[in-house]
């Protein structure tokens, strides 16, 4: 079996802290470094299709699956994870692109919603399309198996920390 980045970092701990279990960070430091990796490819996927960034695909691909209510900036950047004012400079760069625009709650008239355009729902639909090619081939090296075994393993991890 080769030895990866994690096993090096943890036998140079080994020998200058003995003392310590530090299984936990076999786990922890590639689950990391993997989504270094994957982001770092799904960034390419964005920019190819002229996007600033993954975190535009997040933003309309949220609003692609609402498109019919719409979402506010709080309920965009509460599932983006970040904070409101990023979700506002995001959305300002995705309405000056034309791919969203802002109207006014019908149910209430102080708040937004953000909605996709035409432009910005073909564009959404084929970086999905392709977004999904690039995580097959990054789990390519996967058997079925053990990919289901991953995702139920990594879906235990987040419900244990509330991603619900």
């Amino acid at each position: 079996m080769d030895n990866d980045y994690t096993d090096r970092a943890l036998a140079a701990w080994q020998k200058v802290r003995p003392d310590l279990d530090a299984s936990s960070t076999e786990v922890v430091n590639r689950v990391v470094r993997l989504a270094r990796h994957l982001e770092a490819g799904l960034d390419e996927v964005a920019t190819s299709f002229g996007l600033s960034r993954k975190g535009d695909f997040d933003t309309l691909a949220a609003l692609r699956r609402t498109v019919e209510r719409g979402l506010s900036p709080t309920e965009l950047a509460e599932a983006a994870m970040i904070t409101t004012g990023g979700m506002t400079s995001r959305l300002d760069r995705l309405e000056q692109a034309g791919f969203i625009q802002r109207h006014v709650d019908p149910h209430d008239r102080r708040a937004l919603l953000i909605h996709l355009t035409d432009g910005g729902m073909e564009l959404v639909d084929s970086l999905f399309e392709s977004s999904i090619a690039r995580q097959r081939q990054f789990l390519e090296p996967l058997g079925s198996r053990d990919r289901a075994t991953l995702t139920r393993l990594l879906r235990d991890l987040l419900l244990h920390f509330g991603d619900r």
